[in-house]
């Protein structure tokens, strides 16, 4: 099996891979590409902190994709030693795939050398395979630092999308397989050592022949002493390479019975980095195989449960099975011992000096939009200073404020930044400089994992990437790719978790906790710059593609984003009465009588443009009715969810695309002066018709804003953010510009008058209840919205930009007037 090969094997939704060594151009280049190609985009690798450092050092180009498209975080062995171990898991939604062995994530490990690894499949049906793959991520999670943002959202992304791992024992000890083998993963971190594991699942079987296969080992063999003594084989059978200049010979004076056979008689080109031990019974072979090497530090013997961290698989097969299927039977059985005169003596390789790596470690950075976190590392100089740099090494020039300290955890405001930054370190107070360290983009990870879309939420991605003209499709798109979203929720929900085992990894508490709309507000954050990197809630959700579209329009794409009835009479008028003015609101936004319709000519079926003109009309017809039947699913839809305590950002964004297609449906005449080759999408008049745009505009914003209970106040927002998300701006500030945009059409025509008080009465509301600051009213993200909507449809809907610009700002006043007027 080619290792690389396995990585394209679709199904699969995310990758755990640790490794004592990394290469990230390696890494990227060939396993990232192919696992991403193949649809699995929530990746973390996790190598020995000491080796990460040893890499950002120059060991390793540096990376480019690290903390953006993939999570690359060392991890440190609980006993002093190294963290060691090869293990390959992937998930998904149906089947998990575990690979463990010896191969790091290099060049060398997935090409060049001789590696051994062992693979273990599952789908969701209950089985050994299935245990063992749990028992495997229970491994992998308990050793993430899940205090990292970044770390805690893959992991739950992760487990929200595989509910059959979340329902799963953990295997311990010995599994019988589907084949009827037996298995077991064997790892460091247990009560015994991985040496004592393996011996106590041999059992009292009388070993016949122990075979040992390790590039490297202790220069008085003590872990293979160890085994020997314990198993008691009749014969032991060591596979070396004797020209490498790795094996402690002067160590074999005190075992002369043991046989050494040349392993690079298979390959002589080769390096052997395979690690395998067989203890071959009458009943059985009983293989371990994995990252741990012939070693005390590895597999600890009677004294010692070993100082590294190690995976590794267990397997019992039929007797000879494994010496056939590694294809040494021959080598083993035929072939003539080493002449131990001609084994090359132990060469020392040269020190890495991890431990002078690790001291200077410039501790942990992530990046969540414009906020950096830093976990400094505990001996930190606090007069040094943090560079900040790109995926090339250069500096990033920016500004970093502190805003929050405590002895854990800094965190500071990025400004004055034109690109993000890839990685960090320190300058000390000498001069002297960190290692790098990642820099991870939570919302960047946040927004890369997705996972394979079907038929129809791609093609509703297609169109919102190509498009560039807003339409009944817009509402079509997002009503396909939430559908598709809340198929995946519903799955999610499907875990039963028939056993409560206190071992096993739960999400981080408050994952989702929200907030209802006024609460929210009270706590919030306002922004005092103009950070281009304000947060979106839609990060991660298919539908931030809307949001992109809506964007693109309007010319303000952001770089984060990739791409029933109407309402009842009485609750109309309960909404917009406010106690100054008309006492017949409804009967204004609803009534067309001061707008008689004049008698239509009679047409003749006989003439070309007279069929024209009547095909125009149905085609008018037909789209206005469905934006009107969008406007009363809509308003059910707000009543239902705010009942439920179910309204969310994404009910925002779906009454910002409500709006956009009703403006674009507009046009600037009255229904008796429409001009006859008025396009057929532009279908609503300003005025003289009970479905004019103003008309409809005000329905849609009254759902939102209006009545005695607008449904604004049981909007729940995600507490994560500790302030107003760019999207929700984004989408009030198209609520303030319809307002005005409103009010602006219908104070043309006198017989309004009532109706003006009404959308008076409304924006009063509107900018009462989103209780947003001056700072924010008066903003760049709200302006730039409010100067976007205007410059687009300014011409089709026959409204001044400035005069939009100008109420804006005069409705800001006002409200600050009444604010200061309280009591």
């Amino acid at each position: 099996m080619k290792l690389y090969d396995r990585f394209g094997a679709k199904g699969f939704h995310s990758s755990l891979i640790t490794t004592f060594g990394i290469d990230f151009d390696t890494y990227e280049n060939v396993c990232l590409n192919r696992l991403r190609g193949a649809g699995c985009t929530n990746n973390l690798i996790l190598p020995d902190t000491g080796m990460l450092s040893y890499a950002l050092n120059g060991a390793s180009a540096l990376p480019r994709y690290a903390g953006r498209l993939y999570s690359a975080t060392g991890i440190s062995a609980s006993r002093g030693g190294v963290f060691h171990s090869k293990v390959f898991l992937r998930l998904g939604r149906r089947s998990g795939e575990l690979l463990v062995g010896s191969a790091n994530m290099t060049a060398p490990g997935l090409a060049g050398n001789r590696e051994l690894m062992g693979m273990v499949e599952c789908d969701r049906e209950e089985s050994g395979e299935r245990r063992i793959i749990a028992a495997a991520w229970l491994y992998l999670v308990s050793r993430l630092d899940q205090t990292s943002k970044a770390i805690a959202q893959q992991i739950a992304w992760m487990q929200a999308r595989t509910p059959w791992l979340m329902d799963t024992e953990p295997a311990t000890g010995l599994t019988v397989l589907r084949d009827g083998s037996g298995s077991a993963f064997v790892t460091s971190g247990n009560q015994t050592g991985i040496a004592q594991q393996f011996i106590d699942l041999v059992g009292k079987q009388p070993v016949a022949r122990l075979i040992v296969m390790s590039p490297y080992w202790d220069q008085s063999l003590a872990a293979l002493k160890y085994l020997i003594m314990a198993l008691a084989p009749q014969e032991t059978i060591l596979l070396i390479e004797p020209k490498r200049g790795l094996f402690p010979t002067n160590a074999l004076k005190d075992l002369p019975d043991i046989k050494l056979m040349d392993i690079s008689a298979l390959d002589p080109t080769r390096f052997f980095h395979a690690k395998v031990i067989i203890a071959q019974t009458q009943q059985a072979d009983h293989v371990l195989f994995g990252s741990g090497n012939c070693t005390i530090a590895a597999l600890g013997n009677a004294s010692s449960v070993g100082t590294n961290d190690e995976a590794c698989l267990y397997r019992r097969l039929p007797p000879q099975a494994s010496i056939k299927t590694l294809k040494i039977e021959d080598l083993i059985i035929s072939s003539a011992e080493i002449d131990r005169s001609q084994i090359k003596p132990l060469e020392f390789e040269d020190d890495l000096k991890l431990s002078e790596l690790r001291q200077r470690n410039p501790g942990r950075f992530e990046c969540v939009y414009d906020m950096l976190i830093w976990w400094p590392p505990a001996n930190v100089d606090d007069d040094s200073t943090i560079e900040l740099l790109d995926a090339d090494g250069n500096l990033v020039q920016s500004t970093l404020t502190l805003v929050h300290t405590e002895p854990a955890e800094r965190r500071f405001r990025l400004t004055s930044m034109n690109e993000r930054p890839a990685l960090a370190r320190l300058r000390y107070p000498d001069g002297k400089l960190s290692n790098p360290s990642i820099v991870a983009l939570t919302d960047a990870l946040k927004q890369t994992a997705k996972e394979a879309r079907g038929k129809k939420a791609e093609g509703a991605a297609s169109l919102l990437a190509e498009e560039t003209n807003e339409g009944f499709w817009l509402l079509e798109a997002l009503d396909v790719l939430e559908a598709a979203e809340q198929r995946q929720a519903d799955d999610t929900k499907t875990i039963s978790r028939k056993r409560q085992n206190a071992d096993k990894p739960t999400p981080p508490q408050g994952q989702y906790r929200t907030l209802d709309y006024e609460r929210f507000i009270a706590g919030r954050h306002l922004r005092s710059d103009g950070s281009a990197m304000a947060p979106s809630s839609l990060t991660g959700s298919e539908l931030s593609l809307v949001r992109g579209f809506l964007n693109r329009i309007l010319g303000m794409d952001r770089p984060d984003e990739t791409p029933a009835d109407l309402i009842k009479d009485e609750e109309l008028a309960g909404a917009f009465d406010m106690g100054d003015e008309t006492a017949d609101p409804q009967g204004a936004l609803e009534g067309g009588e001061e707008f008689p319709k004049r008698p239509s000519k009679r047409l003749d079926d006989n003439d070309e443009e007279t069929k024209k003109e009547r095909l125009r009309r149905e085609r008018r017809k037909a789209h206005a009715g469905q934006i009107i039947a969008a406007i009363r699913s809509f308003g059910e839809r707000i009543r239902m969810r705010a009942a439920a305590g179910q309204l969310s950002g994404i009910d925002v964004l779906r009454l910002r695309a409500l709006i956009t297609v009703v403006a674009a449906a507009g046009h600037s005449d009255t229904l008796s002066a429409r001009k006859p080759d008025q396009s057929t999408l532009q279908t609503f008049p300003s005025a003289g018709d009970v479905n004019s745009w103003p008309r409809l505009l005000g329905r849609v914003l009254f759902v939102f804003f209006g009545g005695s209970r607008p449904a604004i106040r049981d909007l729940h927002l995600d507490a994560s953010f500790d302030e107003l998300t760019a999207d929700i701006k984004e989408s009030w500030a198209t609520c303030f510009w319809t307002i005005q945009v409103c009010l602006d059409a219908v104070r043309k025509h006198r017989e309004n008058t009532t109706f003006v008080k009404s959308l008076q009465s409304l924006a009063r509301r509107l900018y009462a209840v989103t209780q947003l600051q001056e700072i924010e009213l008066a903003g760049p993200e709200i302006m730039g919205v409010i100067n976007a909507m205007s410059q687009r449809y300014a011409k089709r809907l026959g409204f001044d930009p400035e005069r939009i610009e100008s109420a804006h700002i005069s409705e800001i006043r006002s409200l600050l007037t009444q604010r200061i007027s309280r009591p």
